[in-house]
């Protein structure tokens, strides 16, 4: 099978990552390149370059960007923005019951989107033919989940750095509070919560070494014996593989407690 390279490329909207053939244009991470999706142009970033089986038949990229392409693609960021401010102000005298998240204009100006959210069903005929009619192109409304309104909002996480999802996430993991609480994170929901309201995606980091390090480890309320006697599990630490154990009476040390290392106890 013929080896051949793939690029996965980003656009500004869509947090989803698209393939391409890169045909035999000189390419390389964090290039700017014009390609088609769907029936317009686009403009968007490589993020990976790879080599894949071709068994697929891939969109090519079109061109990479020049210096009038990036002008243009300027004026396209500064229209959006005129954009979104008509469509909030169509919304507002329309009275629909939507949050307006972010505007975004092809890169030939053949449709505008319209990110937004809401809590209920939306009719988008009147607002979609009063904006069509002001801005002569083509005019889509697209739903996103709490999770993407973060990711399309420039800002800060509670670690003090720029969102994740905003900066290079292109896909949202499952996370449960399980994950919280063996990484031994506070449960309070401000604690492990983002700025969307839902669980840290970081906690799906170290998650495979969490995974790892539980393997030999007893749960809690395991019997087990230690060199000072038997007793019951009663906090575990993952990251320095030890375990607080507590005792029905004073152990051999005349203690009602012991830390010790998972190495040395046998799970009864």
């Amino acid at each position: 099978m013929l080896k051949t390279r793939v690029v996965s490329v980003k656009f500004d909207c869509l947090k989803q990552v698209y393939l391409y053939d890169p045909r035999n244009l000189w390419v390389y991470k964090n290039l700017p390149v014009l390609v088609k999706k769907d029936n317009y142009l686009e403009y968007g970033i490589i993020i990976k370059i790879d080599k894949a089986n071709k068994s697929k038949v891939l969109p090519p990229i079109i061109k990479t960007v020049r210096d009038v392409d990036i002008k243009k693609y300027n004026e396209n960021k500064q229209f959006e923005s005129y954009a979104f401010e008509i469509c909030k102000k169509k919304i507002k005298e329309l009275n629909l019951t939507m949050k307006l998240i972010k505007a975004h204009v092809t890169f030939d100006r053949y449709k505008i989107i319209f990110l937004y959210t809401s809590g209920e069903r939306i009719d988008f005929k009147l607002i979609v033919r009063e904006l069509v009619h002001f801005f002569k192109m083509k005019v889509e409304f697209k739903y996103i989940g709490v999770r993407n309104e973060a990711a399309n909002i420039k800002s800060i996480g509670i670690c003090g750095r720029p969102l994740c999802c905003n900066k290079f996430l292109t896909h949202f993991d499952d996370i449960s509070i399980s994950q919280a609480k063996e990484q031994g994170m506070s449960l309070y929901p401000v604690k492990v919560s983002g700025n969307c309201g839902r669980l840290l995606c970081c906690l799906k980091y170290e998650q495979d070494m969490y995974d790892k390090l539980k393997l030999n480890a007893p749960k809690l309320g395991a019997t087990v014996q230690t060199p000072d006697g038997i007793g019951m599990v009663f906090k575990v630490n993952l990251l320095t593989q030890s375990v607080k154990v507590s005792f029905a009476q004073e152990n051999k040390k005349g203690d009602l407690f012991g830390i010790y290392k998972i190495s040395d106890l046998k799970i009864l």
